[in-house]
């Protein structure tokens, strides 16, 4: 329980510590406390590695990464030993493993998490990643899925997600483009059972009589909106990264194939991205009657983009390029 208090106040090292606690002093077999250290070493190699990464000549923060995934595969695998349904256990140890470079074994075990959850494990807790392409930890299989479970909560999608980026990792890029179509067919499909099972529980609030049971009358629809609201914005955005996900394969595939459609696909729908985005691009400062261009600061129009939006123009650009080679490139 201190341990989980730790972690929700975010003192990672105190969760450790209190993790560390209870497998010396308590319960050495206690399933969630391995695979919660199991998740700290991740985490911390996956720091480290990140560290090596912007020094290269820094070959100690690189060994200390390697030590790092090795720790946290042995604590994934003492859960797996103890409890084989565990699938944060199973997916942590297959993040190791595709982290250092064993992306085909790691998609194996991708694919059994999600096959069993398939035919009915499901999910009980999820952690979210924070960066771009990073493999997602998946929930344990401890109870039945859900047809229409959260986004967040989805064993199912989130193994087979995780299944396409070890695809990618392997350069299997046209298998890992039809895993991602897949998983938005997917979070498509939850996504209508939900939105339909939402409309379905605001039918049944029998509204209060006016004057009576005010409270009752007020906590009905308002809650049933309120979660719905909160999990369609959720699921926008799990649909957008999918989407992003989806257009870097079709990118590496293209260039690897030479193939100009694949390219083309890949530029319609990171505009069809861009096209979901509130933003108006920089404008140019416009002549004035004398025929002179304002340099004045205040005159100029400028785009203020958050790093998310500007790396998707980016993209956007760098396809634009790509397609306009490769046209310039096909004999005439």
């Amino acid at each position: 329980m201190r341990g989980r208090i730790e972690l929700s106040r975010k003192n990672v090292q105190d969760a450790r510590r209190a993790f560390e606690h209870v497998l010396r002093d308590i319960a050495k077999h206690d399933v969630y406390a391995l695979c919660s250290l199991g998740n700290y070493y991740l985490a911390a190699a996956r720091s480290e590695m990140a560290r090596a990464q912007e020094a290269p000549d820094q070959k100690g923060a690189r060994d200390l990464a390697l030590a790092n995934y090795r720790r946290a595969i042995e604590f994934f695998d003492k859960c797996l030993t103890l409890d084989g349904n565990c699938a944060a256990a199973a997916h942590g140890a297959a993040i190791a493993m595709a982290e250092r470079g064993f992306a085909a074994d790691a998609r194996r075990i991708f694919q059994d998490v999600r096959d069993a959850a398939t035919v009915g494990m499901g999910p009980a807790h999820v952690t979210v990643p924070s960066s771009d392409l990073v493999y997602r930890a998946a929930p344990a299989l401890t109870a039945a899925q859900s047809d229409t479970p959260p986004v967040a909560s989805d064993v199912i999608l989130w193994a087979s997600v995780n299944a396409a980026h070890a695809l990618v990792d392997v350069a299997n890029y046209h298998q890992a483009i039809l895993a991602y179509e897949a998983c938005l067919r997917r979070l498509q499909d939850t996504s209508q059972a939900l939105e339909l099972a939402a409309a379905d529980a605001q039918s049944l609030v029998v509204p209060g009589i006016a004057g009576e049971n005010d409270a009752d009358k007020s906590s009905g629809p308002p809650a049933v909106e309120r979660v719905s609201a909160t999990e369609r914005a959720e699921r926008t955005r799990v649909e957008r990264d999918i989407r992003l996900y989806l257009v870097r394969a079709m990118y590496l595939h293209a260039k690897a194939s030479k193939d100009i459609d694949t390219m083309k696909k890949a530029l319609e729908e990171t505009r069809l991205l861009c096209s979901a985005i509130d933003f108006t691009l920089p404008q140019s400062p416009k002549p004035d009657a004398d025929g002179d261009v304002p340099m004045d600061d205040d005159e100029v129009k400028t785009t203020k983009l958050s790093p998310e939006h500007g790396q998707l123009l980016f993209d956007l650009a760098l396809l634009e390029q790509s397609v306009a080679q490769m046209v310039g490139e096909q004999p005439e």
